[in-house]
Parts: structure tokens; C-alpha cells; sequence
């Protein structure tokens, strides 16, 4: 009996990015799809989309002399700013300081009031 393969998009595109978010390194393309069982065509469809909106990144490695997709989390650009334009930073007075950090609920990552003054600056 053949496993029935998953159409909904919206069903991929979550568990595409629960098995990226799982791995740490990323994950071979190919074997996504077998491990979720998508068919490769809508699956790269959905992947696409989520590369546009910058949700996940794709590279190419070798293994044993064959090309290899990687899909993994993007890694966030860092911006060095002069110490002049520090002087406003919103990190200082808030009062969620101490719980801000690499990992956890609260990152410099995805902290709102840190973003809007990055873009204003």
C-alpha cells in the first residue's frame, strides 16, 4: 500500500519549517521530502516562497563529490553602527533588558522596539 503524499500547502510550508527549526545545521533538501513525505514538485513550490519571504535560506554543498541542497534557518546580517548613533539605542532604558538574550522569547532578533529604531536609523 503506497503512503498517500500531502497536497495542502499550507500544511508543507508548517512542516517544512518544523523540520528546518529542529535541525541545527539544516537539512538536505531531498531528504525533506522523503521524511515528510511532499512531493518534490510542490514542495519546492511552497520552499520557494518561503526563501522569498526570508523565512528560510537554501545553499549548495558537496557530498562525496555530488551537489547537496541545504535548508536551514537565515542567519540574521549583523549591522555595525558608529558609537555616535548609539546614543538614542532603546536597549538601555527598557525594562525588559535582563530578559533579552541570544535565545529564549525575548532576542534583539525579534524585539519590536529595537527593529523600529534600526529602521529609523
Amino acid at each position: 500500500m503506497k503512503k498517500r503524499k500531502i497536497k495542502d500547502e499550507n500544511i508543507i510550508r508548517e512542516k517544512i519549517l518544523q523540520a528546518i527549526e529542529k535541525s541545527n545545521n539544516g537539512i538536505n533538501q531531498k531528504y525533506l521530502w522523503k521524511v515528510l513525505k511532499i512531493d518534490s514538485k510542490i514542495g519546492t513550490r511552497v520552499l520557494v516562497k518561503l526563501i522569498n519571504e526570508g523565512k528560510v535560506s537554501k545553499s549548495v554543498s558537496y557530498v562525496n563529490g555530488k551537489k547537496v541542497y541545504i535548508i536551514s534557518q537565515p542567519k540574521h546580517k549583523l549591522v555595525i553602527l558608529p558609537i555616535e548613533q548609539l546614543e538614542g539605542l532603546v536597549c538601555f532604558p527598557c525594562s525588559d533588558i535582563y530578559k533579552c538574550s541570544d535565545e529564549g522569547e525575548l532576542t534583539p532578533v525579534n524585539c519590536p522596539m529595537l527593529n523600529s529604531w534600526l529602521e529609523q536609523n
